[in-house]
């Protein structure tokens, strides 16, 4: 609304610039039924199509590229400071090229109308209404807008109206017409009773009070403003104090009141006075928001304000000025707990500023804090922020203020813009008084003694249940010391204590440290052997009854030797009069490690080689010597020539130590079994070696029952042959099992191998000789294959090639082909003159032919013959509705000669 505002100032100045005139009495018309009015537009046009009265109105689109215009009145007149009636008519409808007839609605969040009065055509422009989604009625008929204000006597009036896209979806048509501008008529009698109304409650010292007055009262009435400091004296304001309002700037408490006086009857009336506290600070800085997402929640050292938790329910930065303040002391720590609506699945992250140098501003060091952040909350669902806030013993005493900055996302670096937070969040500003520290500072030995390596959290002070001692490096200021930092020796500390509940002493007792050193020890270590698997810890230096030692810092001995020590790391210490040496880092090994079982790669014997060996392969190495009888060792890992039997596997290292035994064994020489096989078997036509049959592991098939030659699968069985199979593992062979062939051989059929028919026949009225029993194929690849043979019975309606084997002693012959050709048409009969129809045929199929149609036969595509039905005519209607569906042929006889056709019966 800002940016846009400006535009009223910067497209319309050039317009009015010039104009001045005054009207001593407002009222004013205009119904924009020509050019001629003096408004400046912006956007506007004059129109003539659907005005809401006369013959003409302003009218103009809206939409996502022109998202806002507006129009900027002439001088009105000049304001008596008395009541204003500004009317006009609008409505707002959905855009079109003809008459626009639909009216706009609010739940598509068309946008706004803005309504604004200034004393100038630059401005400023003060806000006197607005016509929204909430307020807007629907229609495509003009309503009626009527508002009331009261400008500053003496003013000139300029009115302007501004409607803004809301979703930039929209797209819409925004009519003015019929404005009026009137004024009140004159004061008789007594004023109507008022309160006196002001901008704020509480200003601050630089801030703009304006009084003005809860009734608008008619022309002709005089003004005297008054204040007070008490709320019973009142006296006259002698400068700007006769006007329906009065703005001041105030430094201290002041009431304020007005007497309001018809001119015409004399009468006067009192406004109801109201009391204008003066926080007596600085005004500090505004904040501008786009979307207000409230903070709803602050408890804090006293204050506890919940707030509306409504988006943009309340203004961008909200004034709590006027709630006690928090209540703290300098040094102490204070929990702050605050909540805060997220306007949906977003974190937002509170700042807290707090004016520690009352200086009007909330930046200077020192003064900010992140104070937390809640996510996805609507402000009452109880989510919380919580941070302990500390207040700087250099803050300074009385009340000064504080603000809580809630923004999208981000913390705030600035507390005077939104812009971290795009323009999203909201801040409060509170007061909080401060006040001096009384805590006494601890009491504490000054002079502390402490061994080496002592920390600060070892240092005493005197303290009770529930107190906090902090201890510094400087007598004032400073950063507490971690409680592990290690303590210097010769060094001033510096204690404060906070008592529970209160605050930090702001005075600190000092405390001179001294550390007292043992010499460092010097050790001798005998280590850890297979005899002796623990180690022994010998400190030699320093020596002495007044000495007391440690492996470990916690358990101490008088003797100097720690025997039996288990295999680790130690920190060895000297110990004398309470405090410790710097430890000695002392390494005892682990005790040396038999070998691993042996593990063993063992060649059995085979039929080749009637001796085993057994290879050691792991551990292996020079450090290894090994044996297989426990007593024996070599350092070769191999042992070969092995004759059957168990041997007990051993492995020495070179400290002395054996491995656990493995017991190996090694087998006897193996014996493969011989295969089993038919002595006799047959084959048809041909074989190979592939196709004997025999039971056994590896099995090989020679030409000889020994030696011979070794066969391949793809040699061919010879009719009366004895071959020879012997079983393997791959290094040994059994005996061999003789097994003698038989090859019975069938002859394929004959016949001619070209054959002519003049009719659909079957499969089985091809002609062939043959002695066995015949089998036909459709493909020479399933004759070889001997699958997908056909039915004897299966139609040849068409020319092609068949394949035929006989079968003999359940062996199948090769294929024998036959090429089929059916010759269907007789000579002589003119198909040009033969007609049949319809096809695809549902119950009569009717021919016609332009000789005698003697008769007409039906074929199943089996060939077998389903109707045959005589003719003696041209025409003949041939009845197939007794027929399943499929396909047919159809023969037609006329004299000597005869055709086919083929039918699809539905």
């Amino acid at each position: 609304m800002k940016k846009n505002l400006h535009s009223l100032l910067c497209c319309f100045v050039i317009f009015f610039a010039f104009t001045t005139k005054g009207i001593s009495q407002i009222n004013y018309s205009e119904s924009f039924d020509d050019a001629d009015h003096g408004w400046g537009l912006y956007l506007f046009g004059e129109t003539d199509v659907a005005p809401c009265e006369g013959d003409g109105a302003l009218r103009t689109n809206i939409y996502y590229s022109v998202d806002y215009a507006n129009i900027l009145s002439p001088s009105l007149g000049t304001s008596a400071g008395e009541t204003l009636t500004l009317s006009f008519d609008y409505k707002v409808v959905e855009y079109t090229s003809d008459t626009p007839t639909d009216p706009t609605l609010n739940e598509n969040n068309w946008g706004y109308i803005g309504i604004y009065y200034a004393p100038t055509a630059e401005g400023p422009f003060t806000q006197i209404g607005l016509i929204d989604t909430e307020n807007h009625t629907e229609s495509s008929s003009c309503a009626t807008w009527t508002v009331d204000f009261a400008p500053t006597a003496g003013e000139e009036i300029y009115i302007g109206i501004e409607p803004q896209l809301g979703d930039l979806s929209g797209d819409f048509f925004v009519y003015l017409d019929e404005v009026s501008l009137t004024e009140a008529p004159e004061c008789n009698g007594t004023p109507d009773a008022s309160d006196t109304v002001s901008s704020t409650d509480v200003s601050c010292n630089t801030e703009e009070v304006v009084l003005s007055l809860s009734t608008l009262y008619l022309n002709a009435v005089e003004y005297q403003w008054q204040t007070s400091s008490n709320g019973v004296d009142f006296t006259d304001v002698a400068e700007g104090g006769n006007t329906n309002t009065y703005s001041v700037i105030q430094e201290e408490d002041t009431w304020y009141q007005a007497i309001i006086t018809c001119t015409n009857g004399g009468e006067s009336v009192t406004s109801t006075p109201i009391l204008v506290t003066s926080t007596g600070m600085p005004c500090y800085c505004d904040i501008e928001f786009d979307s207000v997402e409230p903070i709803t929640s602050v408890n804090f050292a006293g204050i506890d304000n919940q707030s509306s938790a409504e988006i943009d329910g309340s203004p961008g930065v909200e004034n709590f000025t006027d709630l006690t303040p928090a209540e703290v002391l300098r040094g102490g720590t204070y929990t702050l707990t605050l909540e805060g609506n997220t306007a949906g699945e977003y974190e937002t992250p509170f700042m807290l500023y707090i004016d520690f140098n009352q200086n009007g501003v909330f930046d200077d060091e020192g003064e900010a804090f992140e104070a937390g952040s809640v996510e996805n909350s609507d402000g009452e669902d109880g989510q919380q922020a919580v941070t302990e806030i500390q207040i700087p013993v250099t803050a300074m005493e009385g009340v000064t203020q504080m603000r809580i900055l809630k923004l999208f996302d981000e913390y705030s670096t600035d507390p005077c813009s939104s812009d971290d937070g795009i323009g999203y969040g909201q801040a409060e500003d509170y007061l909080i008084n401060i006040t001096a520290c009384t805590t006494e500072a601890p009491t504490a030995a000054a002079e502390q003694n402490f061994c080496l390596e002592a920390s600060i959290q070892e240092l005493a002070a005197d303290s009770e249940e529930g107190d906090t001692i902090q201890w510094y490096e400087t007598e004032t200021g400073g950063e507490p010391i971690e409680g592990s930092a290690m303590l210097t020796d010769d060094t001033v500390y510096y204690a404060s204590i906070t008592p529970e509940g209160g605050c930090e002493s702001e005075v600190r007792t000092a405390v001179t440290v001294y550390i007292h050193t043992v010499e460092t020890p010097t050790v001798q270590l005998l280590q850890p052997t297979c005899a002796e698997p623990t180690g022994t810890i010998e400190i030699t230096a320093p020596l002495g009854t007044e000495y007391e030692y440690s492996i470990d810092g916690e358990n101490f001995q008088v003797s100097p030797v720690f025997e039996g020590v288990t295999a680790g790391t130690y920190q060895v210490y000297a110990s004398v009069d309470g405090c410790e040496s710097v430890a000695v880092e002392a390494n005892i090994d682990e005790a040396p490690e038999a070998p691993e079982v042996a593990t063993v790669t063992v060649i059995q014997p085979a039929c080749n080689n009637p001796y085993g060996s057994i290879e050691v392969t792991a551990p292996v190495g020079a450090e290894y010597e090994y044996s297989i009888d426990g007593v024996n060792y070599q350092e070769s890992a191999m042992f070969a020539d092995l004759l059957p039997g168990t041997y007990e596997v051993t492995v020495n290292n070179v400290d002395g130590c054996t491995s656990t035994t493995s017991g190996i064994t090694i087998n006897e020489v193996p014996v493969i079994d011989a295969p089993t096989a038919d002595a006799n078997q047959d084959f048809c036509n041909n074989a190979m070696v592939e196709d004997l049959d025999a039971d056994g592991s590896g099995l090989v098939w020679y030409d000889a029952e020994t030696e011979g030659n070794m066969l391949a699968e793809e040699t061919v069985l010879v009719d009366g042959t004895t071959y020879y199979v012997a079983a393997t593992d791959g290094d040994c062979e059994s005996t061999r099992v003789a097994v003698t062939v038989a090859i019975n051989i069938v002859a394929a059929p004959t016949g001619e191998t070209t054959q002519e028919f003049e009719q659909v026949i079957s499969v089985s009225d091809i002609e062939i000789t043959a002695t066995g029993e015949v089998t036909w194929y459709a493909t020479e690849e399933d004759a070889v294959n001997g699958e997908n043979d056909l039915d004897p019975s299966t139609v040849i309606d068409e020319s092609g090639t068949y394949y035929a084997t006989q079968t003999i002693d359940d062996c199948e012959s090769e294929p024998f082909a036959v090429t089929v050709s059916i010759v269907l048409n007789a000579d002589g009969f003119d198909k040009t003159n033969f007609t049949y129809h319809p096809n695809p045929v549902k119950d009569v199929l009717t021919l016609s032919y332009q000789n005698t149609i003697d008769a007409v036969q039906v074929y199943s595509l089996l060939g077998q013959k389903v109707i045959e039905q005589s003719g003696n005519q041209n025409e003949v209607k041939l009845d197939m509705s007794q027929l399943a569906a499929g396909n047919y042929i159809v023969k037609v006889v006329s004299g000597a000669t005869t055709t086919t056709i083929k039918v699809v019966k539905e």
